[in-house]
C-alpha cells in the first residue's frame, strides 16, 4: 500500500492542475473493494472495472482478457495514453511525467 500513499501525495500536488488520479480495481467484488478502501482510508476515487471495459480500452489485458496488473497509466483529456508502466515507478520519475 506504499504506492497508494505516494499517489495520495502526488494527487495533493496536482489537484490545482485540473488533473485527477483514479484507482481502478479489476474483477474483485464490490464489497471487498469497499472494505479495503475503508480500512486503508483511501482518499482517491476508485473505479470498479468488473467487466474489463476500461482495461480493454487501454490494453491492460493480455490475449486471454486477463488483466495485467498492477499498471500505472496516465491518460490525457482526449482519452489518449501519455504514460504507461508496469507496477509503480520511482516517485521522482512520476513527477517528471
Amino acid at each position: 500500500m506504499e504506492e497508494i500513499k505516494i499517489l495520495h501525495k502526488i494527487n495533493d500536488q496536482i489537484k490545482n492542475d485540473n488533473l485527477i488520479i483514479l484507482l481502478i480495481n479489476v474483477g474483485e467484488p464490490r464489497e471487498k473493494v469497499l472494505q479495503l478502501v475503508g480500512k486503508q482510508n483511501f482518499k482517491l476515487p476508485v473505479l470498479l472495472d468488473d467487466y474489463l471495459t476500461v482495461s480493454r480500452e487501454y490494453n491492460i489485458v493480455d490475449e486471454k482478457n486477463n488483466a495485467i496488473l498492477p499498471q500505472l497509466v496516465f491518460i490525457n483529456k482526449q482519452g489518449e495514453i501519455v504514460y504507461k508502466s508496469m507496477g509503480m515507478d520511482n516517485p521522482q520519475k512520476l513527477k517528471n511525467n
